[in-house]
C-alpha cells in the first residue's frame, strides 16, 4: 500500500497537471473565443483529470479523516487508537465536480491549519458540514485526547444537538449562544496556548462556531486572528461557520492565517488555497466548484457518540481512594500541606495549602459537587500526614451536616485522628468561637516565633522541635451564612476571618472557604477584596465561575465532577480543568478505620459541638466532676459556643456585686436557676448551704419544684418563700446580727446564722421591687428594697448571693436603676432584644435574640460567653439534672 507522502505526491502530480490542462483552455480560447467553452474535448480531458483526481485522493483514504460516509457507515470503522499527535493531517470537506463526474476535496487541517466559511449554521449544508467535520475530529483522535468548545448563536439549531452527549464527559462544551459565551470559549483557547508549550502531550481544542452571536467586536475578530497564527502548533483549532460575524464584512477585519477558506458561490462552494500551498501561484484557490459533504448518517453519529461517551465516561472517572497515600502519614508538613484532588486530563492533579498558596476559595451551586470535593481533600490530606502534622477543624454552615462521617456514630467506633473538632450542626456562633480559637493560636505561634527570632512556622519549627506545631486547616462550608449581614456576629466573623487569614500564611493555619455561589457570595467577595485577598487558590465547581472574580460561562456549564482551578498569584485568567471522584463511602470507612487503628494510645475523638448534647447537664464533664472538694464554686449554667464545648459557668466570690440576674421572657430562665440551684448544693458539704427559694410566678413552679427537691437529697436546708420572707432574709444580710443565735429561732425564711453560705433564688423577680419598697423597717430605718441594695454591695462577703429570673430586662434597669445595676456582675440574656442589651451591657455584647440560645456576661472579668443552656428533663430536649 503506498505511503502517505506517495499518494501525497501523486495528488500533487495531478493537481498540477489539472492546471496545465486549466491553462491550455485558458489559451485556446483566447486564440479562439468562439470555440465553446465546455466542448467535447474539454469535457473528455475534464473527466480524465477527475478521475485520475479521485483515484489519487483513495490512495490517502486512511479513516475517519478522509473516507467518505458510505465507507464509514458500511464498514463501522473502528475509533482510532493512535497516540495524540500522530492523526492523519488530511481532511476531507466535500467532492469537487469539474463535470459531471467528480473527485474528493481533500485539506490540510489536524496540526496543520484551520477552516474558515463566510455562510454559518442558518444554512442548513453548513450546519451538517460543522457535524461531519466534529465527527471526522472524534473518529479520527483517541477518545479523550479532543475538547470541542461549541458556539452557536442559531436559535433552534440542529448543529451540536446530536453531540450533547459529549458535554456530559467534558469533551464537549455546552454551546454559547451569546457573545459573553464566545469570550469565555476564547479565554480557554487562550489558555491552551499559555501551557500547551510545557505539556508534553497537550488535548486538542476544537474551537467551532456555527454562526457567531450579535455583539462581536473587533477585539474579539483579534483574539481569533492571533489563535490563527499559532494555534494549531499548540493543539488549538478552528471551525468558524459565519466568519466574521453577523452584519460583518471581509474588509478591515484580519484575515485568518493558517485557514483555508470556504466561500459560497450560489449553489457550490468555492475552496481557496489552503495553507502553505505550493500548486497555485496566483492563489486563486481550487477553479472547481464544490458540494460540502453532508451531514454523516444520523445512526452513525449517534453509536459514534454513545461509544465515545462511554469510553470517556470510563476514563474520566476518579475513584476516591486514588487520592489517598499508600503508606499512611509519611510527610513532613514543615514547608507545606500537598495533596491530590483528582486528575487533569490524564494526569494527577496536586493542590498546596502553603506560602504561595495559603488558602482556598471553593464555589459552585447547589449539586455541583462540593461536599465530594471537600471531603477527598481532608481524606487525601489526612493520609499524607499524621495527627502531629496536621489538624483539622470542620465546619458546616450549609445544613447539609456534611463533615459528621468523621467523628465516631453507634455504628461505627472510628474516627479521623487529625479533628480537633466538629461542627455537629450549622452555628453562626460556634463558626466565630473557632475563629477567635485560631486567631488565639496565631498569637501563640507569633509570640514563639518572636522569642527564637523566626519568621516561618518551618524555622520554628526547625527551632523548636519540642513544640506542637501541626499546621492547622479549617474548612467552612456555607462560609456566606457566617458573613452575611451587619449584626455583630458578622462583623466579628469579618474581623477574625480577615485576621486570621491575613496572618495564617506564614503561621501554618489555613482556611478552605467553600460555599454556594449565590447572590450573598458575590456581593461578599465583591465587597471585600481585603478579606478575600490572601484566597489566592480559586476552585470553581459548576456554577461557581464567582469565585474567579468575574463572570465565567465555562464554569457555568462544568459537569458535576469537574472544576476549574486558578492560582490567582499566577498570570491572570489562567485556569486549569480538572476531574475529582465522588466520596464513594466503602474506600473512605476502610481508610478510617486503618488511621483510627494507628492514633496514639488515648487519643480523644474530636469535640463535636450539638446543642441537642449541650442541653443535658449529665453530659458535661464538669457538671460530672461537682463534688463539695471543688476549689471555686460557681454557677453551672450550659455549655459555651466554643471549641471543646467549654462549661459556661459564673464564679462565685467575695466581691461586691458578685450575683447573677437572668435576663428574658424565655421560660428557659426557670428552668435555668433550678439546674444552677442543683449544681450548687452538690459543691456544698450536707448542711453547709441554706437555700431561699422564691417562686413569684406560676409558670416556675415546676422549676422551683425541681431546685427544692435537689437541695434536700443533698443534705440542705431548704426554705420557700414569698416576698415577706425575701425582705426578712435581705434585711438580715443587709444588718447582720452581731452574736450567733439559733436558726431554729427564726421564722420560716430567715437567714442562718454563719459560716453558711445563703443563696436567696428568685423566679419572676419582675415585681420584686413593688414588694420590697414598702413601710420602712423600725429596726434599721431602711425599706427593703433598700436593704437590697446593700445586699448586693455587701451580700457576698458575707456568703450571700441572689440567683433571679427576670422575665423583663427593661424591669430589671428600671427596678435596680443604675446604681443597684452595677451591683449584679453576672448577667444572662435570653431573647433580650439588642437595643436592651446594649443599654445594660454596651454594644460590644449585642446578638441577635434567638431561640434556645443565651449569653453570660461577666461584667467583672469583662466577658461575654454564648452559649446553649441546660434544661431540666420534662421541660425541652434535655436529660436528668
Amino acid at each position: 500500500m503506498p505511503t502517505v507522502k506517495g499518494s501525497f505526491r501523486q495528488a500533487v502530480a495531478a493537481h498540477r497537471a489539472a492546471l496545465g490542462y486549466v491553462r491550455a483552455a485558458r489559451d485556446a480560447l483566447e486564440r479562439d473565443p468562439q470555440e465553446p467553452r465546455y466542448g467535447a474535448e474539454s469535457v473528455v480531458r475534464q473527466s480524465a483529470l477527475a478521475a485520475e483526481l479521485q483515484t489519487a485522493a483513495q490512495a490517502l483514504v486512511t479513516g475517519w479523516s478522509t473516507a467518505g460516509w458510505d465507507w464509514l457507515a458500511g464498514g463501522r470503522r473502528p475509533l482510532a487508537q493512535r497516540p495524540a499527535g500522530s492523526r492523519e493531517p488530511l481532511l476531507r470537506i466535500g467532492t469537487a465536480h469539474p463535470v459531471q463526474e467528480g473527485f474528493p476535496v481533500l485539506v490540510p487541517f489536524f496540526g496543520v491549519g484551520h477552516l474558515c466559511l463566510d455562510t454559518d449554521s442558518t444554512d442548513a449544508r453548513v450546519s451538517a458540514f460543522v457535524r461531519s467535520v466534529l465527527l471526522r475530529t472524534l473518529g479520527e483522535s483517541t477518545v479523550g485526547s479532543v475538547r470541542v468548545l461549541a458556539v452557536d448563536a442559531t436559535p433552534a439549531s440542529p448543529t451540536f444537538g446530536p453531540l450533547l452527549p459529549l458535554v456530559e464527559v467534558d469533551l464537549m462544551s455546552r454551546p454559547a449562544s451569546d457573545v459573553l459565551g464566545l469570550r469565555a470559549v476564547l479565554a480557554e483557547a487562550e489558555e491552551q496556548l499559555r501551557t500547551a508549550a510545557g505539556s508534553p502531550d497537550p488535548r486538542t481544542l476544537l474551537l467551532a462556531v456555527a454562526a457567531f452571536p450579535e455583539g462581536v467586536t473587533d477585539s474579539d475578530i483579534a483574539r481569533l486572528a492571533a489563535l490563527s497564527r499559532t494555534g494549531h502548533r499548540a493543539g488549538v483549532q478552528l471551525l468558524l461557520a459565519g466568519y466574521p460575524g453577523p452584519g460583518a464584512s471581509w474588509a478591515g477585519r484580519p484575515p485568518l492565517e493558517n485557514a483555508t477558506v470556504i466561500r459560497l458561490r450560489g449553489r457550490f462552494f468555492h475552496v481557496a488555497d489552503p495553507p502553505g500551498h505550493v500548486l497555485s501561484g496566483g492563489g486563486r484557490g481550487l477553479n472547481v466548484p464544490v458540494r460540502l459533504d453532508g451531514g454523516p448518517p444520523e445512526d452513525l453519529l449517534a453509536a459514534v457518540c454513545r461509544q465515545v461517551a462511554g469510553r470517556a465516561a470510563q476514563q474520566r472517572s476518579v475513584e476516591v481512594q486514588e487520592l489517598f497515600a499508600g503508606d499512611l502519614w509519611t510527610e513532613s508538613s514543615a514547608g507545606g500541606l500537598r495533596t491530590m484532588v483528582g486528575r487533569e486530563g490524564r494526569e494527577a492533579a496536586w493542590l498546596a495549602l502553603d506560602d504561595a498558596t495559603p488558602h482556598w476559595l471553593v464555589g459552585g451551586r447547589t449539586g455541583s459537587g462540593r461536599t465530594g470535593f471537600l471531603l477527598g481533600a481532608i481524606y487525601a490530606l489526612a493520609s499524607r500526614y499524621g495527627p502531629d502534622e496536621l489538624a483539622l477543624h470542620l465546619l458546616d454552615l450549609s445544613e447539609a451536616v456534611s463533615f459528621a462521617e468523621v467523628a465516631p456514630t453507634a455504628g461505627d467506633p472510628s474516627w479521623v485522628p487529625h479533628v480537633r473538632s466538629l461542627a455537629g450542626e450549622p452555628d453562626r456562633d460556634y463558626g466565630v468561637a473557632v475563629l477567635a480559637a485560631l486567631a488565639a493560636e496565631l498569637s501563640r505561634r507569633s509570640e514563639a516565633m518572636r522569642e527564637v527570632g523566626v519568621t516561618q512556622l518551618e524555622q520554628l519549627r526547625a527551632a523548636r522541635p519540642d513544640l506542637a506545631l501541626p499546621r492547622i486547616v479549617t474548612v467552612i462550608d456555607g462560609f456566606d451564612a457566617l458573613l452575611s449581614g451587619a449584626d455583630a456576629t458578622a462583623r466579628q466573623a469579618r474581623t477574625l476571618l480577615t485576621d486570621v487569614a491575613r496572618r495564617g500564611r506564614a503561621h501554618g493555619v489555613h482556611l478552605i472557604l467553600a460555599g454556594q455561589t449565590s447572590a450573598a457570595v458575590q456581593g461578599l467577595l465583591a465587597e471585600d477584596a481585603a478579606l478575600f485577598g490572601p484566597f489566592t487558590l480559586r476552585i470553581a465547581l459548576a456554577g461557581g465561575g464567582p469565585v474567579l472574580g468575574r463572570p465565567d460561562d465555562e464554569a457555568a456549564a462544568l459537569p458535576v465532577g469537574t472544576a476549574l482551578v486558578e492560582n490567582q498569584s499566577e498570570a491572570a485568567g489562567s485556569h486549569h480543568r480538572i476531574r475529582f471522584p465522588a466520596p464513594r463511602p466503602e474506600p473512605i470507612a476502610r481508610l478510617r478505620q486503618r488511621m483510627w487503628e494507628q492514633r496514639v494510645p488515648g487519643d480523644h475523638p474530636p469535640a463535636v459541638f450539638t446543642a441537642a448534647a449541650a442541653r443535658n447537664p449529665q453530659d458535661d464533664p464538669a457538671w460530672q466532676a461537682l463534688t463539695p472538694q471543688i476549689r471555686r464554686r460557681s454557677l453551672l449554667l450550659g455549655r459555651a459556643v466554643d471549641v471543646g464545648m467549654p462549661t459556661a459557668a459564673f464564679p462565685l466570690d467575695t466581691s461586691p456585686g458578685r450575683h447573677l440576674a437572668v435576663l428574658g421572657p424565655a421560660e428557659t430562665g426557670a428552668d435555668l436557676l433550678a439546674l444552677a440551684v442543683t449544681g450548687l448544693a452538690r459543691q456544698h458539704a450536707p448542711g453547709t448551704a441554706a437555700f431561699l427559694l422564691a417562686g413569684l410566678v406560676a409558670v416556675a413552679d415546676p422549676a422551683v419544684d425541681a431546685a427544692a427537691a435537689a437541695v434536700r437529697e443533698a443534705g440542705h436546708r431548704c426554705s420557700e418563700v414569698e416576698v415577706t420572707g425575701l425582705r426578712a432574709a435581705l434585711s438580715r444580710i443587709a444588718h447582720p446580727e452581731p452574736e450567733p443565735f439559733d436558726p431554729a429561732s427564726l421564722e420560716p425564711g430567715a437567714l442562718p446564722a454563719a459560716p453558711t453560705t445563703t443563696y436567696l433564688v428568685v423566679w419572676g423577680a419582675d415585681g420584686l421591687a413593688t414588694g420590697l419598697s414598702g413601710a420602712v423597717d423600725p429596726r434599721w430605718g431602711s425599706t427593703g428594697l433598700q436593704d437590697l441594695h446593700t445586699a448586693l454591695q455587701d451580700g457576698p462577703a458575707r456568703g450571700a448571693h441572689l440567683i433571679s429570673w427576670w422575665r423583663s430586662a427593661r424591669r430589671f434597669a428600671e427596678d435596680l436603676g443604675p446604681q443597684a445595676r452595677d451591683g449584679v456582675a453576672g448577667l444572662v440574656t435570653l431573647n433580650v432584644t439588642a437595643a436592651e442589651l446594649a443599654e445594660l451591657a454596651g454594644e460590644e455584647s449585642v446578638r441577635t435574640p434567638r431561640p434556645d440560645r443565651a449569653l453570660l456576661i461577666d461584667r467583672h472579668q469583662g466577658t461575654t460567653t454564648p452559649f446553649i443552656p441546660y434544661r431540666r428533663s420534662g421541660s425541652g430536649r434535655a436529660g436528668r439534672p
